[in-house]
């Protein structure tokens, strides 16, 4: 357990919280046109690798945590994400830090008894908004897995600081926030979802 307490050490505190609700089998075309709609900004469109690790001295599921290393572009990411709950969401508490090398970092971390439970490839198209009222940020990722993860259909990812604020834009492009495809669910658990459809 000690090894978390030297990674957030590493990391610089550099702590924020993650909030986002996904809205499930979107049409890409028109979810752009709506987001444009409202005024949200285009900010990339990225290919990105990400392999999420357990460890075989403690299980990570077991202290609510999720390391992930990711590659964004040529941007590399390492992530530990404390698992919390706010009335009826689940969100992260995550900590970051930025790496020059995704293999060697990937061979460090399976050298200290980390290994990988997913490696999963994704297309990215983001935006993101300001709102106006609060001049706080939302982005928007437009996200299809790639390869074996193909199955799973497009979807929307809104994220910010609050969920009162993701609903709002959620109404504004179009869906009532009572839709059965809008969903508070983790990679894990959306790959569940839809391996469960397949059967």
């Amino acid at each position: 357990m000690l090894f978390f307490v030297y990674l957030k050490q590493m990391m610089n505190n550099k702590e924020f919280q993650e909030k986002e609700l996904k809205i499930l089998e979107i049409n890409k075309t028109e979810i752009i046109k709506k987001l444009e709609a409202i005024g949200a900004i285009f900010d990339f469109k990225k290919y990105f690798r990400a392999i999420y690790y357990n460890n075989k001295h403690f299980n990570l599921r077991d202290i609510k945590k999720t390391l992930r290393l990711r590659k964004e572009g040529e941007k590399v990411l390492l992530t530990l994400k404390d698992k919390t709950k706010e009335d009826n969401f689940v969100f992260h508490k995550e900590t970051e830090v930025e790496i020059s090398d995704f293999d060697n970092l990937n061979f460090i971390l399976t050298n200290l008894g980390f290994y990988p439970i997913l490696d999963i490839e994704k297309e990215r198209i983001q935006y993101h908004i300001i709102d106006s009222d609060t001049n706080i940020k939302l982005t928007f990722a437009i996200d299809t897995y790639l390869n074996d993860y193909s199955f799973i259909p497009t979807f929307l990812e809104i994220e910010s600081i609050d969920f009162a604020l993701i609903f709002k834009y959620i109404e504004k492009i179009g869906y009532n926030k009572n839709n059965d495809k809008i969903k508070n669910l983790n990679v894990f658990e959306l790959i569940e979802l839809y391996k469960n459809e397949k059967k």
